[in-house]
């Protein structure tokens, strides 16, 4: 579920307007980036990519849940929508 400025003012909730989100998203898959470092000096750098781009989903999730949007906090569901999209 995206979260739109329209659904956040129905919910209550603050919304980011689209340019602060980015810079937040992308200040948080640095830091990611750092954290799955030793992970690419054994080879499995290949898959880095895609876990960081999963984590940045499942802390997607996770705000909303935590600010009250019954969204399912579920590594299958992004897959699932992934594999959708890919169709």
């Amino acid at each position: 579920m995206a979260l739109t400025q329209e659904t956040a003012e129905k919910l209550g909730i603050s919304y980011l307007p689209d340019e602060s989100y980015a810079k937040a998203r992308g200040q948080l898959q640095l830091s990611l980036n750092g954290v799955f470092q030793p992970f690419m000096k054994y080879g499995l750098d290949v898959f880095v990519p895609g876990a960081i781009e999963e984590v940045l989903k499942l802390a997607d999730g996770f705000g909303l849940r935590v600010r009250g949007v019954d969204q399912p906090i579920d590594i299958d569901m992004i897959r699932r929508e992934t594999w959708e999209r890919r169709k």
